[in-house]
């Protein structure tokens, strides 16, 4: 079962942030993710997951499905980069291959990228109700509504998209049972074999996912839902003084890898 998108309810101080906050502290993380170009400063970002899953009170498994989707693309990346990327020193030679230092160091620093950026975007979707990430991501974006720009459909696709992706998740994992016990494998027989078996997961996954969309669709058109209508809140969340301490724990980060940039 995916757990991308999900949301866990708890009482941390994780939980008790606001939404705009974590929000806004996964965008300065992924840039800084891309920014840094030194293992010191990655080893400085993973603590942020860390501590953030100890006490969001997030158990290991939940942690681990959180990253296994992007496993074999982990694996795939790390692999060009050992084949493909050429300088620095020779660390191993054959008379077919020679693997170099850089592709060994750039595939490392790929695939830590990768799984601190997915460990740290699951995090905010397992700390934050999708309704509280939608209304943060409309509220950061408000000011673009003056240029013409469509804040609330925009808003509502990423709410939509959100509640989707764990849904989706587990009708592929309904979907992939039925097919085995029908003796479907993607796991034996030729490439021939495993072609038409992930055929016939694909073609019902995607019907599932129409059928599903056209009842949303018929079901917002019922409610009258348009949205260039102005949305209300139920609950209004304010920045507290956790926040603040949230802010200033993020500024500090920011200013110690400046500095281990500047200094580097």
């Amino acid at each position: 079962m995916m757990i991308i998108g999900q949301f866990i309810p708890g009482q941390s101080w994780l939980h008790c942030l606001h939404p705009k906050g974590k929000l806004i502290f996964v965008f300065i993380y992924t840039f800084l993710l891309f920014w840094m170009q030194d293992l010191t400063a990655y080893a400085v970002l993973a603590i942020v997951p860390i501590v953030g899953y100890l006490a969001s009170g997030v158990s290991i498994q939940q942690v681990y499905r959180s990253v296994r989707p992007v496993f074999l693309l982990a694996i795939i990346l790390f692999l060009l980069h050992l084949l493909l990327t050429k300088g620095g020193r020779v660390v191993w030679e054959t008379s077919i291959y020679t693997l170099y230092s850089a592709g060994l160091e750039q595939g490392t620093k790929v695939v830590v990228r990768l799984l601190l950026l997915v460990l740290t975007a699951s995090l905010l979707t397992l700390t934050t109700s999708t309704l509280a990430l939608t209304d943060a991501f409309s509220g950061l974006l408000k000011p673009l509504e003056r240029v013409g720009v469509p804040i609330n459909s925009f808003a509502m696709m990423m709410s939509i998209a959100l509640r989707f992706i764990p849904v989706i998740g587990e009708e592929m994992q309904r979907i992939r049972q039925a097919q085995m016990i029908r003796g479907a494998s993607l796991q034996y027989g030729t490439l021939r074999h495993r072609l038409r078996s992930l055929q016939s997961m694909l073609i019902p996954i995607f019907l599932s996912i129409f059928r599903r969309a056209d009842e949303l669709a018929f079901a917002m058109e019922a409610k009258c839902y348009n949205s260039e209508h102005p949305r209300t809140q139920w609950r209004r969340q304010s920045f507290t003084q956790l926040d603040l301490w949230f802010a200033i724990l993020t500024s500090l980060l920011i200013l110690s890898l400046c500095l281990m940039r500047w200094w580097h």
